[in-house]
């Protein structure tokens, strides 16, 4: 769902949206809409991970100060979309 990898002109974290196949801007799963658009301090409370970047408004993009935090942001995208999912 999600690709993690270290952005070394920020030095910070990106967490990605996988696309569903090459060259295709469609993906398997986006940021949790309620965050896109969000920066810094805003978008660390809101998710209650610290140390965020922002989100992309379009949710295929994301960072973090730390691998952990970028982390935190993927696997709290995949339990909410459970949660969707399940009807939870």
């Amino acid at each position: 769902m999600f690709a993690l990898f270290p952005d070394e002109s920020n030095k910070n974290w990106r967490v990605a949206a996988v696309p569903v196949e090459d060259q295709s801007f469609v993906s398997r799963m986006k940021i949790k809409e309620d965050w896109c658009g969000l920066r810094d301090q805003e978008m660390s409370e809101k998710s209650k991970i610290d140390g965020c970047v922002i989100v992309h408004a379009s949710g295929f993009i994301g960072g973090n100060n730390s691998r952990e935090g970028a982390l935190q942001m993927a696997i709290k995208t995949i339990d909410s979309n459970k949660s969707v999912t399940n009807g939870n």
